[in-house]
């Protein structure tokens, strides 16, 4: 979930006009990014074999390496 509310966030933000909600909205996106990292180093110290950041970026382009199937 948080994967794809970080691709929500970065996609919608683009649209917003105002200032303040630019920030708000990339601030809530990276936050949802560093939840999806923090889930994904969670699961490699349990032994999963994957890296904890898969690509640079979160993005819809990159959505399904960042998908944890468990």
């Amino acid at each position: 979930m948080e994967t794809d509310a970080a691709i929500a966030y970065t996609q919608e933000v683009a649209r917003l006009k105002t200032p303040a909600l630019i920030t708000a909205g990339a601030s809530i996106g990276s936050t949802e990014s560093a939840h999806a990292t923090a889930i994904r180093a969670a699961f490699k110290s349990l032994g999963m074999n994957l890296n904890v950041v898969p690509s640079a970026f979160v993005s819809a382009q990159n959505r399904s390496s960042w998908i944890l199937t468990v």
